[in-house]
This record gives C-alpha cells, structure tokens and sequence, in this order.
C-alpha cells in the first residue's frame, strides 16, 4: 500500500492531467461495460455490496455537502413553500457551475456542457447517496421532499418552540446535525476541495452507515491508503480483512467470467455479419487475452452457490439470468475457455439470451439494430464504479492531509 505522504505527493504531481484521465476512463467503462446480457443485478448487488451509495454518474465528493448546504439554506427561506422550492432549488444547482468552472476544476462538473437544459441535477445524482450515508436523514424521495415542504417546516418548527434543551436529535432534522457549515462565500464561490474538517464528517459518516464494506475499510485508512492508481478495487488493495476480500474476490471471478460471455457475444455477431472479417479476427484476439487471463484465475472451476447465496440476500435475480450465467460457466468446464467462445453451443447460448432481453430489438436477425453495433458491446471488464470511488477517495484523502487528520 501507499503512505499518505507518497499518495498527496503522487496527486499533487499532475492532478489536472489525471483528473481529465479519470473522467475519460468513467466515460469509457460506462459505455464498454453496458448489460448486453442481462446481468446488471447481480452486477449492481456487488458494487453496492462493496460501494454502498455510489454510482458510476457521480463525479466529486463535495456534491455529497453541496446538496445539502442549498436545501437547509432554502429551508430558512420563509418566502418558498412547496409550490415553488423545486424551482428555486434547481435554480440554485445550476447556479453552482460557473463558481465551479472560475475554480479551475478541470472534471466533474455537473451540468457545465447542458447548462440550463440538464435533466439529472446534482441532487437527483447524489439523493440516494445522501440517504445511505445518512446525511439525508428522511427515507422520502426528493419529490417526496419537495411535496411535503410545508408540513415539514411546520413539524420543525412546533419542535423548535417546545424543544427546552435546544438539541434536536429526532428525525424531524432532515439533515445530520453535524453537518459542516458551509464556507461563508458560498454558493457565489464553490470548488471541489474538501476542507478537514468537511473530509472527516464524511469519512464519519460513510465509516458508521457502510461497515463491512469496501469503501467503510478504505476511508478508514488514513495512513495507509489504497493505491488509487490501480484499474480496477483487487489490484488497489494489497492486504484485506478475509470478510472484505472474499467479497471482492466473488465479484472479481463474476467480472472475468461474464466477460468472456460479452467477447463471446460480439464475436458471434462479427460472425454473423457481412463484411465484418477483420472484426472477427480482432475479437478473436481479444478472446485469447480474455481466455489466459479467465483460465488462470480458474473463474470457472468454483460453483456459483456462494454467488447465488449472495444475491439472494441483495437482490432479485431472475431465473433465467441464472441458468444463462450457469449455462455459461458449464460451457467453459467443459470445453475450455477459449474453445468455448468460439463453439456452436456458446453463440447459440448469447443469440438465445440476446432474444430474450430484447425480442425483436436483438442484433441477431435485425439488420438495423446491427447496423448500430460498434462491435465492442459490453466487453470493457466490469469494475464495480471503481472509477468513482477512486475520485472520492483523492478527494477524501486530500483533505484529510491538508491537516493530518
């Protein structure tokens, strides 16, 4: 692992360089790992398991106290009721991003290429998080929330008059008490940096609502950071308590076994295709890099039973998402990784899929859906959000470091 020291140095280094990387990376993996087959639950129940409250359209951390500095602001405004706080709400989001862009940030600003035409504001991106965090301390929708405006106020301040000790711990508080104040320039002026002690309420607060996670164990690590640099979370951890890498190793074998279904399904359309020869070969290529890296890590050889235990706790998996998944590791016993990809059985196996998920939308047997075929669809190896959590953590660590803390 790194030191704090070897890692602030490290981001301090070239950190407009590796922040425009980091988001051309993002960008990348969304597109390349896209669930062309079916598996985004199972997908999605690991990377909550091990990052509970990311997503991979998130970008900097600081949105996670942006959102709720505007709301609790609005909050003291007598004048709106819940007629009109979406509106002003949406006006003040949007209002972040020019101090954002005068700041310098190079990545991650939401909203600056759409401007006033953005659909998903930083607080639709950002609610659940909030939630899980327990920094949103109501379990309502932010429609909800919006709706119930008036009476909330009203709630807060019958509590307030009758309230002697002046200490509200009930969950009439929407926002966690210990809240950061903001900067007193803010919003006019807003920049992705965290302050000290902004960085320590969040470690807190994802440290105490996400044990046993991945991300609880990485903000923890004050003196012994991960090594963000790493592609995927099992190369950036070195060592690991046995509960957390056994989690991380189970989504570790599911990426590489998924993944060569994926290689498998586009070599079987470059196949399928007219002109797309040197496609096939290309894919082929691929294949053979997937197959000796899926073989030695023997991502086939252990049953899916702790898999299924798994997401049978997390998540509704369907049947037929099983035996697809179950038909595929069967297929890679017994016929080896890389012959299976290039088998009847295995293509006809990704077709069949393929047609379920989609009917007569499938690329299979629609010349127009092909047409739109890229010839890489959903092979990128999937990561979990990864690309996310890396740019939380560089902004939790730097400003815990910028004091020691």
């Amino acid at each position: 692992m790194l030191g704090m020291g070897a890692f602030v140095s490290w981001v301090d280094y070239s950190a407009a360089e590796r922040q425009r990387m980091r988001q051309a990376v993002a960008l990348f993996e969304e597109k390349d790992t896209r669930d062309e087959l079916g598996i985004g639950t199972i997908r999605d129940a690991l990377a909550d398991s091990l990052f509970p409250g990311t997503s991979v359209i998130q970008t900097r951390l600081r949105y996670a106290l942006f959102i709720p500095w505007i709301y609790r602001r609005l909050e003291d405004d007598r004048r709106l009721t819940s007629a009109n706080v979406e509106r002003k709400a949406r006006e003040d989001e949007l209002a972040l991003v020019a101090p954002l862009e005068a700041s310098g940030a190079v990545s991650g600003i939401i909203g600056i290429q759409a401007g006033r035409a953005l659909q998903r504001l930083p607080s639709s991106v950002y609610w659940l998080a909030l939630q899980r965090w327990g920094i949103l301390r109501r379990r309502i929708t932010q429609d909800q929330y919006h709706r119930e405006w008036d009476r909330l106020r009203r709630d807060r301040a019958s509590q307030l008059l009758t309230d002697d000790a002046g200490i509200l711990a009930s969950p009439l508080h929407t926002w966690h008490p210990a809240l950061p104040s903001p900067p007193e320039d803010f919003p006019g002026a807003a920049d992705f940096e965290l302050r000290p002690d902004e960085a320590d309420f969040l470690r807190g607060r994802i440290a105490e609502t996400c044990r046993g996670s991945l991300i609880a164990y990485a903000v923890a690590q004050a003196g012994a950071c991960p090594y963000l640099d790493a592609s995927n979370p099992w190369e950036a951890f070195a060592e690991l308590p046995a509960s957390l890498g056994d989690g991380l190793a189970l989504a570790r074998r599911f990426a590489f076994l998924i993944q060569g279904a994926a290689l498998t399904y586009n070599l079987a359309l470059a196949r399928a295709s007219q002109g797309r020869e040197g496609l096939a070969v290309q894919l082929e290529g691929s294949v053979a890099a997937w197959a000796d890296a899926a073989s030695a890590l023997d991502v086939a050889s252990p049953p899916l039973d702790e898999l299924w235990r798994f997401c049978a706790e997390r998540a509704n998996v369907r049947p037929r998402t099983c035996d697809f998944v179950e038909a595929w590791r069967q297929l890679l016993l017994t016929r080896g990784y890389e012959q299976a990809t290039q088998s009847t059985e295995a293509h006809r196996l990704v077709e069949i899929r393929e047609r379920q998920l989609k009917g007569s939308r499938a690329r299979f047997g629609n010349p127009r859906a092909l047409d739109t075929w890229n010839g890489q669809a959903g092979t990128g190896l999937l990561t979990y959000r990864w690309a996310t959590v890396q740019r939380f953590l560089e902004d939790l660590y730097q400003g815990l470091a910028r004091t020691g803390a």
